[in-house]
């Protein structure tokens, strides 16, 4: 079989409306842990009872939950130790860090940049958050991490999904057959279940519209040498305040 082709036609720029998303949803995430930190299980993580209480206490589906929670951890605004709210002590929890304070005064883009770049290289992959786990029992958020490393998966499937025409309109189907024509091997072993997860997380990030890799994702993917500052650069604000290129209004 030949290699599917992508032209590398013209691809969508970030949606405003994208951004803002997620950073409410984390906000609404910080809100709540700031009120009711998450606690933990005994062998670690956090179990499926309290994300759904932090979910409904967040206003947000739960099944987003695990990959705000993962992020908002790797980009150091919540942390796992003892904590006091008001006058109650709670030990072990996950909560809200001094540098979530920071994070939230600082320009929308900026925060949204520091977001996809935690997400681009944690190790850990939030869409097995549920999964069942050998032996028993299933996969904590927050806890050990469980299979391929993230940042490997998430590689493969954005520099799948930018070397597709975007003007082509390309479906699920196309992207995972690229992705099985680009590695034949990890793709034997894992499936097509990690390409539709990676790309529905990386929409929820507001890198991907539809099935379509905006600017900021093929800046990601496409310098394996300085992915961040790729992602920066596109993200940033200028100093009146208005958008840098690749956030239009």
């Amino acid at each position: 079989m030949g290699r599917p082709e992508g032209r590398g036609g013209l691809q969508p720029r970030i949606r405003p409306e994208g951004l803002l998303e997620l950073l409410h949803r984390c906000d609404s995430v910080l809100s709540a842990l700031s009120t009711a930190p998450a606690a933990t299980l005994k062998a670690g993580g956090v179990g499926v009872r309290e994300l759904r209480r932090v979910a409904r206490a967040s206003g947000l589906v739960e099944r987003e939950l695990p990959l705000l929670l993962e992020v908002l951890a790797a980009a150091g605004l919540i942390a796992v130790g003892d904590a006091d709210v008001g006058d109650v002590a709670f030990d072990s929890v996950w909560a809200p860090t001094e540098a979530a304070d920071v994070w939230s005064a600082r320009e929308p883009a900026r925060r949204w940049a520091e977001l996809v770049l935690a997400w681009w290289s944690m190790p850990r992959t939030p869409w097995r958050v549920g999964s069942e786990i050998e032996g028993g029992g299933t996969v904590p958020a927050l806890g050990e991490p469980i299979g391929p490393p993230g940042p490997t998966e998430r590689t493969r499937v954005l520099k799948a999904l930018v070397a597709l025409d975007p003007a082509a309109e390309p479906d699920a189907t196309l992207l995972t057959e690229v992705v099985r024509w680009s590695s034949p091997v990890w793709f034997s072993r894992a499936g097509s279940r990690p390409v539709a997860e990676t790309v529905a997380e990386a929409r929820l990030m507001g890198l991907v519209v539809g099935t379509t890799a905006t600017s900021a994702a093929r800046a990601l993917a496409g310098d394996t040498h300085a992915p961040v500052a790729g992602a920066a650069t596109l993200t940033a604000t200028t100093h009146d305040g208005t958008p840098a290129p690749g956030v239009e209004d």
